[in-house]
């Protein structure tokens, strides 16, 4: 099996760039641009198989050669995009990230990066517009598929007589159940992992075997190409980052490619002749250069910016790219593939390969066991954690800790006083609270978890942890057990909390989902006192949280006095029927907070509301890092307050103060009064920052701002 060139492919690979391109530059129409990587995919697979199949049938298919193949594919023009993205790296990400992204340098080396970036997404891991490598995610899916794939066809060809068709078949239907199954229960998953993906790149080796008989009729190849043409648009067109994706959606894209790479095998036709194109055949062949680079320029252009970019700055970014890009295969693609290479023999080819990864391997770990090198930025290296809180857990504590943290802080030898409470506020109180413990000879207690306001009967507002309610009542019948403790500190995101759009965000969240299932959504209104939600419960039921969730729902449903009506067999239509209007009134906010504050004092508590810290309207370790490079002042740096996201505006959160202002045992902290100089949020200390984030304190500032909290700890 040989294969010859076909411009149209390249002409197809622009659009694939170039969908990707204006995907992540956000322009207009290219919403599902993202599906430019299945095209990719498709392509590959064509090509590679039509390739390794047609070297086995005639006995001179080797792995080696394979491989090397691949190598000068692949590496020479990923090498200068990782000089780049590390010299700026080092000269603008603060250290975190930088410290990050010394990961994602070894795990690109060792075509493993898709693992790395579904495996780090977490709750204070930087945000992808951050993440300058981030793209090569999906180069480690193809070169993780072609790790096993030539061994897989040499397989077929030696035991199963070269049933190749057959085969591809059974692996393609394999992987997209696969995928369909995980981006309905893994999303992640099926994203970032080769084998949900898989069917994509199978997809163009079925096509590349013929599975599909001969287009004769230049009518025919029209009808195909056009088709597959409009399916390609409407998922660049249509698809949106919520698209259910890839899975089943997958197919537009991947079937649209594929029609269009079929109907080019034998002739002419209307879509490929526009394809051919000297433009897109041009950016075709240097797509791979323009997939590689436009990333990291996007990536640095808005990390230096600290803002979106406009529309006049998208196109010259975008020039840039085709300028750079046009260098990198002039320079670097070409002179390393073909006959006439700059380095012809094979030992050298990997032996060059294996210094490369030796080298941004050994540079990544440096970064990562330096912590992000924040001497290059005037900052001091973060000092050690001043508690290991695994060592203060008691196994009374661990039976109350149900989602988040629970421990011991101080003189743990006598009886704990004081309890901290709350959400990840709470928990960055924890290390200055710990000094001040100390410093007094007191014990306490910590009980924190995310999304966790320490309020009873939290459980259903909007950004709070489903499993808030055990925690909290957990928490506070604790309080109740231990009359030695005398003050409980009640730390919240409270701004966040008191917004109280839950119920329309739930409801809405509820329909869509509904409706992207395919299944009917009824709505009587008024008073929405009726909804009536059908589905195919007997599928979910063989999952086992379908028990878990309906039980729970049900017996919620029961306690508010509500009848549960339930159709069987297979279940395929639950009423449930309640009061909306009152739900919507969204006063949980207060009341539960209200409920808390007045059940501790009756238990003869001093109660402490540590106010949230101010919000910044930026990234403080970017924008230190920006103004750092950018030559400012940082001695005193300070950075902007988000007025929008101040507990102390807010008027619920202010009316519940003064509420119990009068009450003795009723004390404020308000961090502001340490933090805020001239409306400004003082960021730096003794060459360190005082925050983690846009609204955390790191181990420095807790530690910073502890004179608020001298008396209340020394009294306890």
């Amino acid at each position: 099996m040989s294969i010859s060139y076909r411009p149209d492919i390249d002409g197809l690979r622009a659009v694939a760039v170039l969908s990707v391109i204006f995907f992540h530059t956000d322009m207009p129409l290219f919403s599902g641009g993202f599906v430019g990587v299945d095209l990719f995919f498709v392509i590959s697979g064509f090509l590679i198989t039509s390739i390794i199949v047609g070297e086995v049938e005639i006995n001179n298919f080797s792995i080696l050669r394979f491989y090397e193949r691949r190598i000068r594919r692949i590496i020479p023009a990923l090498v200068p995009v990782m000089l780049f993205t590390a010299a700026a790296g080092y000269y603008w990400l603060y250290p975190r990230l930088f410290e990050q992204f010394g990961d994602s340098i070894v795990s690109t080396v060792f075509f493993v990066s898709n693992i790395l970036f579904w495996h780090e997404a977490g709750y204070f891991d930087a945000p992808a517009l951050q993440k300058p490598l981030l793209h090569t995610w999906s180069l480690a899916v193809e070169e993780q598929f072609y790790l096993f794939y030539p061994v897989f066809l040499l397989m077929i060809k030696r035991f199963f007589n070269g049933k190749y068709k057959q085969w591809l078949l059974i692996a393609t239907a394999a992987s997209f159940i696969v995928s369909v199954y995980t981006v309905l229960y893994k999303p992640s998953i099926a994203f970032y992992w080769f084998p949900p993906r898989a069917w994509e790149l199978l997809v163009g080796g079925l096509l590349a075997l013929e599975v599909f008989p001969e287009v004769t009729g230049q009518k025919a190849r029209h009808i195909i190409s056009v088709t597959g043409l409009l399916l390609v648009i409407y998922s660049i067109v249509f698809f949106t980052e919520k698209t259910m994706f890839p899975g089943h959606m997958a197919l537009f894209p991947v079937l649209g490619s594929g029609l269009l790479i079929y109907a080019g095998k034998s002739g002419e036709h209307i879509i490929g002749n526009i394809l051919k194109n000297r433009f897109f055949v041009l950016t075709g062949l240097l797509s791979y250069s323009m997939y590689l680079w436009h990333w990291p320029l996007i990536v640095f252009s808005k990390y230096v910016l600290m803002r979106e970019l406009y529309l006049p700055e998208t196109f010259v970014l975008i020039v840039c790219v085709f300028i750079i890009s046009y260098l990198s295969w002039r320079f670097f693609e070409r002179p390393f593939r073909g006959k006439s290479s700059v380095v012809p023999e094979r030992k050298h080819v990997f032996a060059a390969a294996g210094v490369v990864m030796v080298i941004f391997a050994t540079a990544g770990t440096v970064i990562h066991f330096s912590y992000g090198m924040p001497e290059r930025l005037g900052l001091k290296k973060n000092p050690a954690a001043v508690f290991e809180e695994d060592k203060y857990v008691t196994d009374e504590l661990k039976k109350i800790n149900t989602i988040g943290s629970a421990f011991k802080l101080g003189d743990v030898d006598t009886e704990p006083v004081y309890l901290l409470w709350g959400d990840s506020h709470a928990g960055s109180l924890a290390p200055g609270i710990f000094s001040l413990s100390n410093k007094y000879g007191k014990c306490g207690l910590v009980f924190t978890g995310p999304g966790v306001p320490p309020l009873l009967h939290a459980g259903g507002g909007d950004y709070v942890n489903t499993d808030a309610t055990e925690f909290n009542e957990n928490v506070f019948r604790y309080i109740e057990n231990h009359p030695e403790i005398n003050t409980v500190i009640l730390s919240a995101r409270w701004y966040v909390y008191s917004k109280n759009d839950w119920f329309e965000r739930c409801t809405v969240n509820t329909v869509e989902r509904l409706l992207k299932l395919g299944k009917k959504v009824v709505i009587d209104h008024p008073e929405i006192n009726t909804v009536i939600l059908s589905a195919r419960w007997y599928v979910y039921s063989k999952n086992d949280w379908f028990e878990r969730c309906t039980v729970n729902t049900v017996e919620r449903l029961l306690k508010l006095g509500k009848k549960v009506v339930i159709d069987h067999p297979e279940i395929n239509t639950v009423i449930l029927s309640a009061r909306w209007y009152v739900y919507s009134k969204n006063d949980w906010f207060e009341r539960c907070t209200v409920n808390t504050v007045e059940r501790l004092l009756k238990l003869g508590k001093k109660v402490v509301i540590v106010d949230e810290v101010p919000k910044l309207v930026n990234n403080p370790q970017q924008a230190y890092s920006v103004a750092y490079r950018n030559s400012e002042n940082v001695d005193g740096f300070a950075g902007m307050a988000d007025s929008a996201g101040r507990g102390s505006d807010d008027k619920v959160f202010v009316g519940i103060i003064n509420r119990f202002k009068k009450i003795k045992n009723f004390t404020v902290v308000y961090p502001e009064e340490m933090l805020m100089s001239d409306d400004k949020v003082v960021l730096i200390k003794q060459r360190r920052l005082l925050y983690d984030d846009d609204n955390h304190l790191s181990q420095t500032g807790s530690l910073y701002i502890m004179p608020l909290f001298e008396v209340i700890i020394k009294s306890s």
